[in-house]
């Protein structure tokens, strides 16, 4: 025991030391002689005399006593110690053992790390409320050129209809392509711009959380987008949705994107397969959509969801790219993930959870 790097009291079951090791009489500054016959009032200063006294109760019952206080030293000295203390029975005699380690260094640690922890929480605040005011700013410019861009457009899109008006008849046939190609550009310009202020608008929209019947929500967005699909040949697999908590209306954006696209990306096939369903995983929802439509190189499945992202050409598809980043901005927003899987020509799949 004269070895070990803590040290070591043997109580009688008053409490009265009954001997030490070596290292308890340099911790303390006592010789052995001075600490037999001690109880632990005489040097625990940290420890509540209480507490003390309901020790020989614990320790009857096998518990392992452990506790952090401070112990006093000869020279009135005092410093931190983590006690462990257990009872000891020889025979019909029962003893108490005791192993004090000094806490000095460790007390000093955790003093750092807290200290240290609340530097990295005051940064945390600190740099969140930069972020908050650069997305604030960031989503007011984005909303004032977009708002600023409309009035030009505008003047593009008057003065082409007037030198229609002013050249009908007399312009040829290429010229008259020409002319068709600015207004097709100025009215797909015009989404663009509606769509990057619907995008900045997403941000400052307050979430109002509510218990949404998804079987509902997906029947009117299917009845709303009616008319993108009139004499098309789709099978909807849709199962039975749980209830969700969320924002209807952001929730409605989500659906409204991935439906709508879904159905735009099968317009090639004969018969178009889309399918909505879910499972529960741990605390969440995973809910997706799955089609048989034309899908996606697999390897740039990473950019979907980045504004004005498109994997396939203007020509082909219609659309501006904003939809997907507005579906992981409101699901990030209500805490979760989106993610996709596909293959060229074999479909996609659309996932994002929800907490349930």
């Amino acid at each position: 025991m004269n070895h070990a790097a803590d040290a070591f009291f043997l109580h009688d079951e008053n409490g009265t030391v009954l001997d030490v090791n070596q290292r308890a009489c340099e911790s303390l500054g006592y010789k052995r002689e001075e600490l037999i016959g001690m109880t632990p009032y005489e040097f625990d200063t940290g420890t509540d005399h209480a507490y003390i006294d309901e020790m020989p109760q614990k320790l009857e019952e096998g518990e392992v006593v452990v506790l952090d206080t401070k112990h006093r030293r000869k020279n009135g000295s005092e410093f931190p110690v983590e006690v462990r203390t257990r009872l000891l029975r020889l025979g019909e005699r029962r003893f108490a053992v005791s192993l004090a380690r000094d806490a000095t260094d460790r007390k000093r640690t955790e003093k750092e790390i807290l200290k240290l922890n609340q530097e990295l929480e005051r940064r945390v605040i600190e740099r969140t409320a930069q972020l908050e005011a650069a997305n604030e700013e960031l989503e007011a410019f984005a909303y004032s050129v977009s708002h600023d861009l409309r009035a030009p457009l505008r003047h593009i899109d008057g003065f082409m209809e007037i030198l229609v008006k002013h050249t009908k008849g007399s312009l040829d046939e290429k010229s008259s392509k020409y002319i068709g190609n600015i207004l097709g550009a100025v009215e797909r310009m015009g989404k663009l711009i509606d769509d990057l202020l619907s995008f900045s608008r997403m941000g400052r929209h307050k979430l109002s959380a509510t218990q949404i019947d998804l079987n509902t929500l997906i029947l009117e967005v299917i009845q709303n987008l009616a008319p993108d699909f009139i004499k098309r040949d789709i099978e909807w697999k849709i199962a039975d949705l749980p209830e969700v908590k969320g924002d209807r209306s952001l929730l409605h954006v989500v659906w409204s994107n991935l439906i709508s696209n879904a159905i735009k990306f099968t317009r090639p096939r004969k018969k178009a397969i889309i399918e909505i369903g879910y499972r529960q995983q741990d605390k969440e929802y995973i809910l997706f959509i799955r089609d048989n439509g034309v899908g996606f190189d697999p390897n740039y499945a990473d950019k979907l969801f980045g504004v004005f992202q498109r994997l396939h050409l203007v020509d082909e598809f219609e659309g501006t790219g904003i939809g997907l980043a507005n579906v992981q901005r409101i699901i990030t927003r209500h805490g979760g993930k989106t993610w996709a899987e596909s293959a060229i020509d074999k479909g996609a799949t659309f996932y994002f959870s929800l907490k349930n």
